[in-house]
């Protein structure tokens, strides 16, 4: 059946469905009258090259504006914007940019002229919960909802004077901003806006941010502490704490049981995980253990008379003309509208009729398959969760968890509703809370990204939430109750939805950052301020409120079914990281050790900075892999800032160019680890929105490794390092290792096949001297474990010895130019491996934590 023939097909089952339907089949008794629908029409673009002489940049400033272009060090890199823009100077390198537009309005878009860069880095929504990387170099490229852009000027930017700009869309005067392009102009534009009708302002001061340098690593990292300190809203991570469970090996419910999570499981999964030797020291328990509900619907009752009888036959026909209308509408969905354009005839129309007669049934369906359309009713466990627990009471099961199994951090995991469409205003428990139910109203960017969003389950059933001054009362009762059963921590989830809630509420970012800090609140007054994993949290709504919590979910889930998302996954994570990880830590999620990717699941983490967690399903690890994230007492090796990409391939598509590596560097305590991945074939399309495979026959790739490519190593000029290499197969099996010395920009070259890896340990040389005999030694780690330098804490050269403090147990790798007289541990003298060939030390330790000595 061709498309024509389906709409018109369609279109009459829904014209006799919708002549029924004013007879109203039933009633949600949960669900309020809805709210009219915001259409949105299409903004007037305001573009020109207005001159504001008060705030243009002085001849001694780097960053210049001639009133419509912005130029660093004689490039300009933004031309012909809009007379409606002011920029603002604030130092020789930043400005603010504000709008002075002709009307009030609560959309304004405004265009930005063009873009003249190299290349650029779009961070932009993916969804409405995530962000993604993307690639370009002209303003039509800019894709819907960037919410950070990062421009490389210059050709080389290898060289240190190579030059940077950054433009960071902000939040200001309850509007939020993102830059867009459009079809049909070569032109780059902000979209501000304040998700509410009833707030419109003319002049919205200080609402994109743009700063200028030759480190985009400093860039970054200067730009969002200046933003923090100017906003208010959220602190910079190097200002927070991060809370223990980071350092700790975790075990997560999800993919283990998804909702169906129960005590026995849980059990069965720490004493697996134990059993091969790698004790999980927290545990999150996902989604599943709340008690909630789908809204009941009922009919009136009637007498049973002639009349009324007729009338409900009439409605059983209705109902089943709906149900015919809703079985061929989703049909429809499946083949037109599902991967279609956000601006085809086939979206519009389901839009249309998803938002009218449709609206119930569909809503129904999403409640009979799926628990987005469940409200919470209390805030304690459910029933089915509390009796599958020994003794039946969660307290008491957090305590065994903890006496028995050694688990250290319990993680709870809730909604930032609550669940995933709040309170249930019926609930006793919440009767205090006076909760009503919100209507979203998905703003046009964000529709355009993912149109889904107009039908989807919290948009038809609306999203319970207690009254306004009722909000930190309502998290007090679930964080209370949690806490008083020694939980340590939560995840929290799903945070991205109040961006929807702005209509009626003062637009998205006052809902949304009132509900956070009130989240982080209570967090603070119950587990601690940093004891909670920000989850669904992308829009700069939710990410430029977080003051203390200090952990956000770096990209969409781990999806062990779809294959296209793996190599994804990871450079969606490594490229946000540059900007979320100088607002907190990120977390790379959780995956299964038993996966076929787990090898680069498990290195991409290990190299991350992150949290360590897997989502095994009992009895089902890999061990010999987890034992190389893994220590003995159930820590990780944690590397001590976020994994990024190397400045070598900010600009580079390394999922689709054909010929480029991931690399992502870190350091350690004592030295610093660079890794490679080879995740070409696969990506994100944002037409389909989905996950592609675009090739089944991957190159190889050549990857050079440097120990330039390790920011804080470009200061170490003159030193040596000494390099321990792994690559490791597709199959996860460690496939060689080697080892040499090099100097700062000394390459080594590393093939990569598809979905092939490799770890470089860079262990700085030191000099010692033994009477006038020169020795080079340096400390690179565990041999055994991925990120092996991570087990080096300190490293203390003296004349004719060197002593290196070191987490155990496993075989300590020294490079020493000759062989030790002997190697100590306290008053014991230690047994060690000397390599003649490799100028290697091998040392076996048994202890966890200790100081030995290596004498020459």
């Amino acid at each position: 059946m061709n498309h024509a023939a389906w709409i018109l097909t369609f279109l009459k089952v829904a014209s006799i469905a919708q002549g029924f339907t004013s007879l109203k089949l039933c009633r949600s008794i949960e669900l309020s009258p809805e709210r009219s629908v915001k259409l949105h029409t299409s903004t007037p673009i305001m573009r020109g090259g207005g001159q504001d002489n008060s705030d243009v940049g002085t001849s001694s400033a780097r960053l210049i504006s001639d009133g419509n272009s912005l130029s660093f060090k004689d490039h300009v890199f933004l031309q012909g914007f809009s007379d409606q823009l002011k920029v603002k100077q604030l130092d020789e390198d930043s400005a603010f940019i504000s709008i002075a537009a002709n009307k009030q309005s609560d959309e304004h878009l405004v265009s930005l002229g063009n873009i003249h860069c190299e290349q650029f880095l779009a961070c932009s929504r993916q969804k409405l919960w995530w962000t993604l990387p993307h690639w370009g170099r002209w303003a039509h490229e800019i894709p819907a909802e960037t919410q950070f852009l990062l421009m490389k000027l210059d050709q080389d930017s290898s060289s240190a004077s190579a030059r940077y700009a950054a433009i960071l869309p902000v939040l200001s005067g309850g509007f939020r901003s993102c830059l867009t392009a459009r079809k049909d102009h070569d032109e780059m534009f902000a979209r501000v806006e304040s998700g509410d009708s009833g707030v419109q302002e003319r002049k919205i001061e200080d609402i994109l941010y743009v700063r200028c340098g030759h480190d985009p690593f400093l860039l970054l990292r200067e730009s969002f502490r200046r933003l923090s300190e100017k906003m208010g809203t959220f602190r910079v991570r190097e200002d927070k704490s991060l809370p223990p469970s980071i350092e700790l090996f975790g075990w997560c419910t999800w993919n283990a049981f998804y909702s169906e999570v129960e005590g026995k499981g849980i059990m069965q999964g720490l004493a697996s995980l134990a059993a091969g030797g790698t004790p999980a020291r927290f545990l999150i328990i996902d989604d599943g253990w709340q008690d909630t509900s789908n809204d009941e619907v009922v009919e009136a009752t009637e007498e049973r008379t002639p009349w009324n009888l007729a009338k409900r036959i009439v409605r059983q026909v209705c109902a089943g003309a709906v149900e015919l209308a809703l079985c061929v509408g989703l049909k429809y969905f499946e083949t037109f509208v599902k991967r279609a354009h956000h601006d085809s005839i086939h979206v519009k129309l389901w839009r249309s009729l998803t938002s009218s007669f449709l609206s119930i049934p569909l809503l129904q369906h999403f409640r009979r398959t799926t628990d987005y359309g469940k409200r919470l009713v209390s805030p304690h466990a459910n029933l089915r969760f509390l009796q599958s627990l020994p003794g039946g009471d969660l307290g008491e099961f957090v305590n065994t968890l903890k006496t028995q199994m050694g688990v250290q951090q319990v993680l709870c995991w809730h909604a930032l509703a609550g669940y995933w469409s709040g309170l249930r205003p019926s609930s006793p428990s919440f009767q205090s809370l006076s909760p009503s139910i919100n209507r979203p109203s998905p703003m046009e960017g964000i529709l355009e990204v993912e149109p889904q969003l107009s039908w989807d389950p919290l948009t038809l059933g609306g999203i319970g939430l207690p009254r306004g001054d009722r909000t930190l009362e309502f998290y007090h009762q679930l964080h209370s109750y949690l806490r008083s059963n020694n939980v340590d921590g939560l995840k929290v989830d799903a945070q991205a939805a109040f961006t929807m809630l702005g209509e009626g509420n003062g637009g998205t970012v006052k809902v949304t950052q009132k509900h956070i800090h009130m989240m982080e609140e209570s967090v603070s007054r119950h587990f601690g301020s940093s004891n909670c994993i920000n989850c669904m949290c992308h829009p700069t709504e939710c990410l430029y409120s977080y003051k203390t919590t200090s952990i956000v979910r770096a990209s969409d889930d781990f999806w062990p079914d779809d294959p296209a998302s793996h190599t994804t996954h990871l450079v969606n994570v490594a490229y946000n990281s540059l900007f979320l990880g100088e607002i907190a830590q990120p977390d790379w999620d959780m995956f299964q050790s038993d996966h076929p990717t787990s090898h680069i699941h498990a290195i991409a983490r290990a190299v991350g900075g992150c949290s360590v967690y897997v989502s095994d399903k009992p009895e089902r690890h890999n061990f010999d892999l987890l034992r190389r994230l893994v220590l003995a007492d159930g820590s990780i090796l944690r590397a001590r800032q976020p994994g990024r990409p190397t400045r070598d391939c900010i600009f580079v598509n390394v999922m689709l160019d054909e010929r480029s590596a991931l690399k992502v560097w870190n350091v350690n305590q004592c030295n610093s680890v660079l890794a490679a991945f080879n995740l070409q074939g696969a990506n994100w399309c944002k037409k389909s929105r989905q996950h592609v495979v675009h090739s089944e026959s991957v190159s190889s790739v050549n990857v050079l490794m440097r120990a330039s490519d390790i920011e804080d190593n470009l200061s170490c000029d003159k030193s040596t390092w000494f390099v321990w290499t792994t690559k490791w197969s597709r199959g996860g099996a460690l496939e060689e290792a080697s080892q040499q010395l090099v100097s700062l920009q000394d390459e080594i070259s590393v093939q990569l096949e598809e979905k092939q890896c490799c770890i470089c340990t860079f262990a700085q040389v030191h000099q010692l001297k033994d009477g006038g005999r020169e020795i080079s030694a340096a400390a690179v780690g565990l041999e055994e474990m991925f990120n092996a330098g991570g087990a080096v804490l300190a490293v203390h050269a003296e004349q004719s010895s060197m002593r290196v403090e070191s987490r155990g147990p496993g075989t300590l790798l020294l490079f020493s130019s000759v062989k030790p007289l002997e190697v100590r541990y306290g008053q014991e003298t230690l047994e060690f491996q000397w390599s003649e060939e490799e100028k290697t030390v091998r040392v076996p330790l048994t202890f966890a934590r200790g100081e030995i000595s290596v004498r020459y």
